[in-house]
């Protein structure tokens, strides 16, 4: 099977560059208590100290080994100094025997879970990114995709050659995939009318297939004629009637615009068929439905008004009873998760050094840090929340709306099943959101 070039230069070089932004240097390689314990207890003087630790930021972030020969992030290597309290200096001194730099990155994978991508099952890894080109045929956000899945289950990343021949061998299999889920329920006569809408009509310099595909200008008589023409046209072909079941993905109906060449050259009878069948069970649908469409759009339009006007009237009186006069509110949610860990009800946090903090308490020894540490830019801040469930016992938190009268945030929330949660039987939800007003005081609202 000829692989091929999906990625460009530039493409390839972000995927396994560093972070560059200050954010992004601090959510990636910060250092928890724990971290920094195996640091001291498996190394001896300062420039093993920083070497091991220059290595497990690497293997978390962008998930490779440094090279001996191998300068670190200049960024990345300050901030990590700042953080152990050694001079940026030492690195010069780090590893002069290779054997050493071996020995460190054998220990972080044995304290910290990392495997190389030669211990994963290949075929898992494949399964995976299958998945991913059924739903999208561009290249970059399959292997972005790809490179984010192994950097969660730490395993550090092969060779970007690698990812790539992975990445367009999994697009070429989908391909396949979707093509012969089409063209395995046609019959020959089927495919000989299909390859007649490629032929050009009569008196006409436009094909038979892009007449099918032309939309309606106007609501009248002489375009629903049309349009019956156009029916009676594909119902000549007799596609089965569970043709339109078909679990085919979005972005492939997506990418049947114009008529391309490589789909209707009638060389290429593997994706030819394909491509007209789609175009003919579309076009079945929206001129069977034309009709239908104009009455229920507007009956759609109609009642949308009316359900949306008695749902915000509804809203208002059990959301703000007192009719104050409330302003809207917008958030970001951040982390949610279940931990015993004792928290108020709500909590504000007002500086990146109060997430660390927290975090901290989140940290289990066992394992290495695992969620990114969020910031926070000027003006924004933090609001944990962690209201004791009275309904669903092991269940977890919505936000349902925020609003503020100037002084008091009022957080209406509802409490929604979790399936994960009721599972482990944890009951201590706790749900981090990102705001860019200090609240004077907090009201929980529970739904």
């Amino acid at each position: 099977m000829a692989l091929r070039k999906i990625l460009s230069e530039k493409e390839k070089e972000n995927l396994i560059e560093s972070p560059i932004l200050k954010e992004d240097i601090i959510r990636w390689y910060t250092l928890t208590e724990s971290d920094i314990i195996i640091i001291e207890q498996n190394c001896r003087g300062t420039a093993n100290k920083l070497g091991f630790a220059i290595q497990l930021c690497y293997l978390r972030f962008p998930g490779k080994v440094l090279k001996s020969n191998e300068a670190p992030d200049s960024l990345l290597l300050q901030y990590v100094c700042e953080q152990l309290k050694i001079n940026p200096s030492v690195w010069e001194k780090y590893a002069i025997r290779d054997v050493t730099r071996r020995e460190h990155i054998v220990l972080i994978r044995k304290f910290f879970g990392f495997k190389t991508y030669s211990e994963f099952e290949q075929e898992a890894s494949l399964k995976y990114i299958h998945d991913k080109a059924l739903q999208t045929d561009r290249a970059i956000i399959i292997a972005e995709e790809f490179v984010t899945y192994l950097r969660k289950s730490k395993i550090q990343l092969p060779s970007i050659n690698t990812i790539e021949r992975l990445c367009s061998e999994a697009l070429i299999n989908a391909e396949k995939q979707i093509h012969d889920t089409l063209s395995s329920v046609l019959s020959n006569h089927q495919k000989q009318l299909l390859d007649a809408l490629l032929n050009l009509q009569e008196k006409s310099s436009i094909s038979q297939l892009n007449w099918l595909k032309q939309s309606p200008q106007a609501v009248n008589s002489k375009f629903l004629l049309m349009h019956i023409k156009r029916l009676r046209t594909i119902k000549e072909i007799n596609l089965p009637k569970d043709i339109g079941k078909k679990k085919m993905k979005p972005p492939f109906f997506l990418n049947l615009q114009g008529e391309p060449q490589n789909r209707t050259n009638k060389k290429n009878n593997y994706m030819r068929y394909n491509y007209l069948k789609i175009i003919a069970m579309i076009n079945n649908f929206y001129i069977c439905n034309y009709g239908l469409f104009v009455r229920n759009f507007i009956l759609l339009v109609f009642y949308s008004y009316l359900v949306l006007n008695c749902a915000e009237y509804k809203n208002t009186s059990l959301m703000n009873p007192k009719n104050e006069n409330y302003q809207k509110v917008e958030f970001t949610e951040i982390r949610r998760l279940n931990s015993v860990v004792s928290l108020a009800q709500y909590t504000v946090i007002t500086s990146t050094k109060g997430i660390k903090e927290l975090y901290m308490k989140f940290s289990d020894t066992r394992y290495s840090r695992s969620e990114p540490i969020p910031v926070l830019s000027e003006g924004e801040y933090f609001v944990v929340l962690k209201p004791e469930l009275k309904k669903i016992q092991n269940g977890d938190i919505e936000i349902e709306k925020l609003e503020t009268n100037g002084v008091t945030l009022n957080i209406l929330y509802k409490e929604v099943e979790n399936p994960e949660y009721a599972e482990k039987k944890q009951s201590d939800p706790i749900l981090i959101i990102k705001i860019k007003s200090n609240p004077k005081k907090i009201k929980l609202t529970s739904l």
